[in-house]
């Protein structure tokens, strides 16, 4: 171990044990800083035909909490990224997100040949709770995206949270939380989301399927 003297450990402020702050169940304004592109061969069902969205806080007391917990725990929160399909049967849905999308953001248009153009991209995200049941065989309880809306509805407060999923022991049991290791490419980094004016934006967003 490095050798750290008293002089550097009288520095130090002891960790008592307490948890982070964690975020709740409702809606907050984010960016996408990453994504993948699963698009293995298609099966009849058209699986493995999906964006991993991956996104962070954009402001509030929850600010950078996706990268501060990637750099503590080495992946980041399940609920820092959700899945939109481009199945066939899934476009629908997947064309309600590229409205949010497209609405959160002044000028920018969605194109399938342009995915990069996604990244530092504003999105409304609601945040809902389920339980599952742990490794441990205890009851516990964790984020998901529930919705994902555009920024105006969110800074209007035009969506639901969703009630707390409870636990149905019946059929398969939930997976632990989901955690996910980012791509190499983005280890952590400080992030440089672009500047904008919200209030610019403009106030109708549309009538989104959710």
């Amino acid at each position: 171990m490095r050798q750290i003297t008293e002089e550097q450990w009288a520095q130090i402020q002891e960790n008592e044990g307490g948890e982070f702050p964690r975020p709740a169940p409702g809606g907050y304004i984010g960016f996408i800083f990453d994504y993948e592109d699963v698009e293995h061969a298609p099966t009849p069902d058209g699986k493995d035909q999906y964006l991993r969205i991956m996104w962070e806080f954009y402001d509030g007391p929850f600010k950078g909490y996706n990268r501060d917990a990637y750099k503590r725990l080495g992946f980041l929160p399940g609920f820092a990224t959700f899945i939109r399909s481009y199945k066939d049967s899934a476009l629908p849905f997947f064309k309600a997100f590229k409205t949010c999308l497209e609405t959160s953001n002044r000028n920018y248009q969605f194109r399938t040949d342009r995915l990069d153009d996604m990244k530092l991209k504003y999105i409304g995200i609601v945040l809902g709770e389920e339980e599952y049941r742990a490794n441990s065989g205890e009851i516990k309880k964790r984020l998901y995206v529930a919705q994902v809306r555009s920024v105006q509805a969110i800074q209007k407060g035009d969506f639901k949270v969703p009630e707390l999923k409870k636990y149905k022991p019946k059929g398969n049991a939930p997976a632990p939380a989901p955690a996910y290791t980012a791509p190499q490419h983005t280890q952590p980094q400080p992030y440089a989301p672009q500047q904008m004016d919200f209030a610019e934006l403009t106030d109708d967003d549309g009538e989104l399927p959710f």
